[in-house]
C-alpha cells in the first residue's frame, strides 16, 4: 500500500475515532451529574416499559420471535422495504471475497462497505430492543442499507457493472411500481398543506393557547399545548410515557425521578392548579387519560370539544348565578387595528335546567368604562330553555372595531339578563381584554384592581379545591 494511501487511511480512522469520543464524552456528562436520573431514561425506564405491556392483555411483540415476525410483516406489507434487503444481498454477492480478503487497490471500498455494514448491525439492538415493535423503530436500517447497495455496486467489477446497472435500474422500476398503490395516497397530501399533521396540531395548538391564555395544560400529548405557546407540567413532558409506568414504581422512585402517578395527580394540581386538560388527542391514552377526565369532571371543567375530536377541559373562568358559566373564549390574540372585523367566540356550558330564555350581552369598554362594542341577544345556536344541562356551547359574536377607535387596550364585559323583565342573571363578569391599534401605541393593560399607590392586581384566577368544604383557591399575580 503507498504511504499516502496508508496516512490517508489512518487520519479517515483517526477522525471516526475523535467523533466517537465526543459522541461519548456528550452521553457521560449528564451521567455524571445524576448517574441513577440517566441509568433509570436509559435502562430503567425501558424495563418497566416492557412490563406494562407484559402486563396488558393485548401484550404484543414482547418475544424476539414475535418482534421479527412484527418486522416480517412490514416487509411484506410494504414490499418495496424487502426489495432493497433482496438488491443489498445482490449487490454484495459479486465482492463477497473482497470483503472477506481484500488487497491493497480494493481497500478504500472494502473499508466503506465494512463500515456500513458495521453501522447496519449497531442499528439492529435499537431495532429490535423495544417493546412492543413500532415500524419507525426500523427506519434507521434503510438509508444505510440503501448507501450499501450503491457501495457494493460502485465496487464491481467492471465486466459486471454494464448489465447490473440495467438489472437495478429495472429494479428501481419494479419497486416504484409496488410502492404506487401504498404511497400514492400519502403523497397526495403533499398537494394540501392544510392536511399536513404539522399544520395540523399549529392551528390546534393556536386555538388551545388562546383558549387557555397563561395557564396550565394537563396533557398526554404536550406536543399540542407547546405549540400553541401555553405552559406545561414538565412531570408529563414525555407525554404517556412516565405516566404509563409510574404505578410500576415506588412512591419514593417516583419523586427521585419526577414521575407523576395516579396518587400524586390531586397533590401536584392543588399546587399548580391546571387552566385546562387536554384528553382525546390519540385513542391508544383513552384507558390512561381516565384519571386527569375523573379529575376534571370531578372539579367542575368545562368540556369543550376541538376541532380534532378530542377534548379540552377548561377550569371555568366565570359563573353567572350557578347557572352558566364560562369555560374559556376565543379573543385575537393579535392587535385589531381600527375598521377590522374580528368574532368573539364564548364556550359556555350550563349548569341546570332553565325556563327563561336568558339573552347574553357583551360590552366592550375602555378603562373609564365608556362603550366601544356592544352585541346582545340570544347565545348562538338555541335558546338558554333548550340547553341540554351539561352541554357546553360555542357562542360566537361578530364585531367590527369603529375606524375612529382610540388605541389602547379595551375590557370585555359579558353579562346575561332576561329580555322580557331586564331582570339580571348574576354580575357582569370581565372575561378578558382587547388590544386595539398597534401594541406600541396603546397604553398598558389596566390592572383589575388597585390597592394604594404600591399594589396592582394584574390577574387573578379562581379554582375550586375539592375539598369537602367546597373551599377555593385564589391565584393572583401582582406588581
Amino acid at each position: 500500500m503507498p504511504a499516502t494511501t496508508q496516512r490517508q487511511r489512518v487520519r479517515n480512522v483517526a477522525a471516526f475515532s475523535l467523533a466517537g469520543v465526543v459522541n461519548a464524552l456528550a452521553a457521560l456528562a449528564p451521567t455524571l451529574r445524576d448517574a441513577p436520573a440517566f441509568f433509570f431514561g436509559n435502562v430503567g425506564y425501558i424495563q418497566l416499559n416492557a412490563r406494562y405491556y407484559a402486563g396488558l392483555a393485548y401484550g404484543e411483540a414482547m418475544s424476539f420471535a414475535a418482534k421479527l415476525a412484527a418486522f416480517g410483516e412490514q416487509l411484506v406489507t410494504a414490499p418495496t422495504n424487502l426489495l432493497a434487503l433482496a438488491a443489498l444481498a445482490i449487490g454484495l454477492w459479486p465482492v463477497r471475497r473482497m470483503l472477506w480478503r481484500g488487497d491493497a487497490a480494493t481497500s478504500a471500498p472494502r473499508f466503506r462497505l465494512l463500515l456500513l455494514l458495521a453501522l447496519l448491525l449497531s442499528t439492529l439492538p435499537g431495532a429490535f430492543g423495544a417493546t412492543p415493535s413500532q415500524p419507525q423503530y426500523f427506519y434507521p436500517l434503510f438509508p444505510l442499507v440503501i448507501l450499501g447497495i450503491v457501495e457494493a455496486f460502485a465496487a464491481w467489477p467492471t465486466v459486471l457493472q454494464a448489465g447490473g446497472l440495467y438489472a437495478y435500474a429495472l429494479g428501481g422500476v419494479t419497486a416504484l411500481l409496488v410502492a404506487a398503490p401504498i404511497y400514492v395516497a400519502g403523497q397526495m397530501t403533499l398537494w394540501t398543506p392544510a392536511d399536513w399533521l404539522p399544520t395540523r396540531v399549529h392551528v390546534y395548538g393556536g386555538l388551545m393557547g388562546r383558549l387557555v391564555g397563561n395557564g396550565r395544560v394537563l396533557t398526554l400529548a404536550p406536543i399540542y399545548a407547546l405549540e400553541g405557546g401555553a405552559a406545561i407540567y414538565p412531570e408529563f413532558a414525555t407525554g404517556p410515557f412516565a405516566w404509563r409506568v409510574a404505578p410500576l414504581m415506588t412512591a419514593q422512585e417516583r419523586a427521585r425521578f419526577h414521575v407523576v402517578g395516579a396518587d400524586e395527580l390531586a397533590g401536584l394540581l392543588a399546587d399548580a392548579p391546571a387552566r385546562a386538560i387536554l384528553t382525546g388527542v390519540e385513542d391508544d391514552d383513552a384507558r390512561l387519560e381516565a384519571a386527569l377526565v375523573d379529575y376534571a369532571q370531578a372539579h367542575g371543567f368545562v368540556p369543550v370539544p376541538l376541532p380534532d375530536k378530542s377534548r379540552l377541559w377548561l377550569a371555568p373562568q366565570a359563573q353567572w348565578a350557578e347557572t352558566i358559566q364560562l369555560g374559556g373564549h376565543d379573543l385575537p390574540s393579535a392587535p385589531v387595528a381600527p375598521g377590522e372585523s374580528f368574532v368573539l367566540t364564548l364556550h359556555l356550558q350550563s349548569l341546570r335546567a332553565m325556563t327563561t330564555n336568558w339573552s347574553v350581552l357583551i360590552r366592550v369598554v375602555d378603562a373609564a368604562g365608556n362603550e366601544l362594542l356592544r352585541d346582545e341577544g340570544w347565545p348562538y345556536g338555541a335558546p338558554t330553555s333548550q340547553w341540554e344541562v351539561g352541554a357546553v356551547w360555542p357562542d360566537g359574536h361578530a364585531f367590527t372595531a369603529p375606524g375612529d377607535a382610540a388605541p389602547g387596550y379595551y375590557r370585555v364585559d359579558v353579562s346575561f339578563y332576561d329580555p322580557d323583565t331586564l331582570e339580571e342573571l348574576g354580575a357582569p363578569a370581565t372575561i378578558g381584554y382587547l388590544l386595539i391599534g398597534e401594541a406600541e401605541a396603546a397604553s398598558p393593560q389596566p390592572p383589575l384592581a388597585r390597592f394604594g399607590d404600591a399594589i396592582e392586581l394584574q390577574a387573578a384566577s379562581v379554582v375550586q379545591s375539592g375539598s369537602s368544604d367546597g373551599a377555593t383557591q385564589l391565584t393572583v399575580a401582582t406588581t
